[in-house]
């Protein structure tokens, strides 16, 4: 249910929201590898790697979203990476959108992901 297409909504931390550029994509593959264009400050950074889904300890209903990254790249650039694994709780999951939230990390982090199908069309798309 998780693998395919996914737009990067929104990010909420604390009272802060910070909306997602249209470009911003989360691309998960049936191979286990992902490409992800996320916003950062100084503009959308490219990452690349290998992803894997892991269950929650026995008795616990939880999902898990691992992105062990391989590459980072700012357009041309490549860039050093801080960090080479990231895991993200699952905190929803249907069939349109998915938020996770950080697995360790501050409490009231969220990013929200949609599927391309609940953007708003554009004017190409509408004629």
């Amino acid at each position: 249910m998780l693998r395919g297409e996914w737009l990067i909504g929104l990010s909420a931390s604390g009272r802060a929201l910070d909306f997602a550029p249209s470009d911003a994509v989360l691309q998960l593959s049936g191979g286990g590898s992902f490409e992800r264009l996320a916003p950062s400050s100084v503009g959308l950074v490219k990452t690349t790697g290998a992803y894997s889904v892991e269950a929650g300890a026995a008795g616990k209903r939880e999902l898990a979203l691992r992105l062990d990254v391989e590459s980072a790249s700012l357009g041309p650039l490549p860039l050093p990476l801080l960090s080479r694994s990231n895991a993200e709780r699952v905190v929803l999951l249907d069939a349109l959108m998915c938020v996770t939230a950080p697995a360790a990390g501050p409490a009231g982090d969220y990013t929200v992901y949609v599927r391309p199908s609940m953007r708003r069309p554009t004017e190409d798309e509408e004629a």
